[in-house]
């Protein structure tokens, strides 16, 4: 029996032509995401599951774009979402508390959902008993495009295939775009508001230690449009992101954790370690010494990132490029951790915004 015939103790459910008849909310939610709302909220209305068992609901966040317009016109039912710091993790308890249905299905408003993930998600999930579904996301550009139009987008493509894939079956982290089941997040009490990044991974996290878990299956969840294509978008982003999960880590160094939270590797002592090397070997050899031990170190840095590149690719051939650019990725990640260290090593943690929305910094 394929997972697609599958169908778990849901209350009220039957099978119709190898499809789940169970409901499901989907909760998009966005701020200011233009032609890629329209993409993402097409494509929900084009997805392979019966609509009659769909409950549409879109979170905006303050738009100035028409966004709730676009949303009323695709049949979505529009929740509005104010508050003095917006965050996605907000916007998302907003639209499942609002919700009816058994499963909810999570979406930013820049990803466009495979039409194929919840004929496979729904069925799989409830016969394993899981506390939510993930799968792959993909980087693509404006209409669906493959995402290699600029370096920076190719970058994030290799970031999302390999930092973001999970072995399927049994994990932790559920991602931004994911099916979760609402009495799990009524358990936990939700998305965590205050957290401006991040937010996925303590959601995992929590449903772990309630008992509940993420099944991870082998399948495109949804294409995402980041809308990234300079260099200075790209570490904008990434400072944000590092910082965030910097403090989040340090939380949860204080308290006894048992999953591990490996989406951006390592400690920030461990590369604080190495900044320290390169400063020792400027003040004992000068600027050509640190300039070596700088070159060794990013060697390294890039043979680990081509082996695990490999990993993920199998027998397909990795280009070296491949390995630099998910590297200096990386970097970019650090750079965010290590400005959330040295805050908290002054005693003044910031928030690392200036607007009130979620993506300002």
């Amino acid at each position: 029996m394929t997972p697609e015939q599958l169908v778990g103790p849901a209350h009220g459910s039957a099978s119709t032509e190898g499809v789940s008849r169970e409901t499901v909310s989907v909760v998009v939610i966005g701020r200011n995401e233009g032609a890629r709302l329209v993409r993402c909220l097409a494509a929900v209305n084009a997805m392979d599951y019966p609509a009659e068992l769909l409950e549409k609901i879109y979170v905006d966040s303050e738009s100035t774009d028409g966004s709730t317009v676009r949303a009323v016109d695709a049949g979505f039912k529009v929740l509005r979402y104010n508050s003095e710091f917006r965050t996605a993790a907000g916007a998302r308890n907003l639209g499942w508390r609002a919700a009816e249905s058994r499963l909810v299905l999570f979406l930013d408003g820049d990803c466009a959902v495979d039409p194929n993930f919840l004929r496979r998600a729904v069925p799989e999930g409830l016969s394993v008993g899981a506390g939510a579904v993930a799968g792959r996301t993909s980087e693509v550009a404006a209409n669906g495009k493959a995402a290699h139009r600029s370096v920076v987008r190719k970058l994030l493509s290799i970031h999302f295939e390999v930092n973001h894939r999970q072995t399927p079956g049994w994990g932790f982290y559920p991602g931004g775009c994911v099916l979760v089941e609402r009495a799990g997040l009524q358990a936990v009490g939700g998305f965590n508001e205050a957290l401006a990044a991040t937010e996925n991974i303590d959601l995992g996290r929590r449903l772990f230690e309630s008992g509940r878990r993420v099944w991870v299956i082998d399948h495109l969840v949804a294409q995402h449009d980041s809308a990234c294509d300079t260099w200075r978008e790209l570490f904008r982003r990434n400072l944000r992101n590092g910082y965030w999960f910097e403090l989040y880590q340090q939380r949860l160094r204080t308290a006894s954790d048992a999953v591990p939270h490996r989406l951006h590797g390592g400690t920030a002592k461990t590369v604080g370690m190495k900044a320290v090397g390169v400063l020792g070997a400027a003040v004992a050899g000068g600027p050509i010494a640190a300039a070596l031990v700088a070159t060794v170190i990013g060697a390294l840095s890039v043979r680990k990132r081509r082996r695990k590149i490999q990993r993920v690719r199998g027998a397909e051939p990795t280009r070296l490029a491949d390995a630099a650019l998910l590297t200096l990725y990386d970097l970019a990640i650090w750079r965010g951790r290590l400005r959330g260290c040295a805050e908290l090593a002054m005693g003044r943690p910031g928030d690392l915004r200036v607007g009130t929305d979620w993506r300002s910094v």
